[in-house]
């Protein structure tokens, strides 16, 4: 009976240090700024102020996630970012206007996080009244500095992006970032029951865009000599040269660009899971 006491309390000891090892070793959560905005970690507690996000359809549609049943549902999703990022798979973040914090105009994402193939993926959704605002592309040069910099808790080398076919703002949105296009991946998901083909877009730590970011560090825009050629109709086209050095680029819509393709290492893509 003593040797089973004597048991039973290191089991205890050994459990809480475990415990405590463990709450020791947690990553902090990354909190990004740029001119406009604040980054800061997307948790369960935020599953209230985005049910409406993630109960539209339309947003649902081009982001390609599953709708929230409820704000349970949606506080499992959120719950599970959270336990994502402490096993480095996942960064999810809410995006609030840095002059009222109070303010959260949606979400930015690095996922699908694989540190043999030192790959990630970027993605996005706005809430409809901010979109349109160039807030998407300031809040992709600010993750494109932080993943491809020492900061990052994950060396990454290339970062994906995968848009639906007919999502032409979110699309613009990523080659002007410098995003290279890289084709159509058919059928890679389904929505409403009907096959849905892919945009793959790409960024590698190497490109000329990604030197100059990391080199520069953070601003608002990208100049335009900065940018990669945009796609119309599939089909690479050069970037016309501005009139003078005062003309203002041309706005892309914010809307959003897919959260959840799915390209599995060493494998043949599959369906794009939904959450």
């Amino acid at each position: 009976m003593l040797k089973f006491y004597i048991i039973q309390f290191l089991s205890k000891d050994l459990f809480k240090d475990s415990l405590m090892t463990q709450a020791s070793t947690a990553l902090p959560f990354p909190k990004l700024l740029t001119k406009r905005l604040t980054f800061s970690a997307l948790s369960e507690s935020d599953a209230e102020y985005f049910l409406p996000m993630y109960q539209d359809e339309e947003t649902a549609r081009l982001v390609l996630f599953r709708t929230a049943k409820d704000l349970n549902d949606l506080r499992e999703v959120l719950k599970q970012y959270e336990t994502q990022f402490q096993q480095k798979l996942s960064s999810y973040w809410k995006m609030s206007l840095k002059e009222d914090p109070t303010k959260i105009i949606g979400w930015c994402s690095l996922h699908a996080i694989n540190a043999m193939n030192q790959s990630a993926e970027v993605g996005f959704a706005l809430f409809p009244e901010y979109r349109r605002q160039g807030y998407i592309s300031e809040a992709l040069v600010k993750l494109i500095n932080y993943a491809f910099s020492a900061h990052c808790h994950t060396k990454i080398f290339r970062l994906g992006a995968y848009v639906r076919t007919d999502n032409d703002a979110s699309a613009g949105v990523l080659t002007s970032a410098g995003f290279q296009y890289e084709g159509v991946l058919r059928a890679l998901s389904h929505w409403d029951n009907s096959p849905c083909d892919i945009q793959s877009f790409s960024l590698l730590k190497t490109d000329p865009v990604a030197k100059r970011l990391l080199t520069a560090g953070f601003t608002r825009t990208l100049p335009r000599t900065m940018l990669s050629p945009t796609i119309h109709n599939n089909k690479t086209q050069p970037l016309t040269k501005p009139k003078s050095d005062q003309e203002t680029p041309k706005k892309t819509s914010d809307l959003t660009t897919n959260e959840e393709a799915k390209i599995r290492p060493a494998a043949p893509p599959s369906a794009i899971p939904m959450m």
